[in-house]
């Protein structure tokens, strides 16, 4: 799945892996707002991107009508956002505390929203099996939180620091 802008016009694409096959057009959209991917959910029905001013976070439900919608929306920016494996949570960074931290929110109902990140947080990203998020700390210090359902509650864990990321 990708994004490219032609004639005025942002897409939404896929293709295969492979690079094999066509460029199917998932939908098209008419604005030139910022527009980005941010992560393709694991059963492929949903999309999320990045879009407008402030950036917020919006939905392409990829079966059937294709139709966009508002995810995580307000007077804020939303962006980096992972769909968790199996496809209940989104992990996404926003600064609406005043400056950037990494929050998970269930999906696709809006039923709980837990901050992840205590001294800023961004880039999130889950562990193949959803037990764990990692994301990046404003001093590039790769941090970790354990993740978990118990009595189906929702716990996040004490974030701990891996290493520092040397970035180029």
């Amino acid at each position: 799945m990708f994004m490219s802008e032609h004639n005025g016009k942002i897409k939404l694409s896929q293709k295969a892996a492979t690079g094999l096959g066509p460029v199917t057009l998932v939908h098209e959209f008419s604005t030139k707002s910022a527009l980005g991917l941010n992560d393709w959910s694991g059963d492929r029905r949903y999309a999320i991107l990045a879009r407008g001013r402030p950036v917020n976070l919006a939905l392409v439900s990829l079966s059937g009508e294709q139709k966009v919608s508002s995810f995580i929306a307000g007077q804020f920016n939303a962006y980096g956002a992972r769909f968790s494996p199996g496809t209940r949570y989104v992990a996404y960074a926003s600064d609406e505390t005043g400056k950037s931290e990494v929050f998970v929110q269930t999906f696709p109902e809006h039923l709980g929203k837990w901050q992840v990140s205590n001294s800023g947080g961004s880039e999130p990203l889950w562990r193949h099996d959803g037990n764990e998020l990692f994301y990046l700390r404003p001093d590039d210090t790769l941090m970790s939180v354990d993740m978990k359902t118990v009595a189906g509650k929702f716990q996040v864990g004490t974030p701990k620091p891996l290493f520092q990321v040397l970035l180029a």
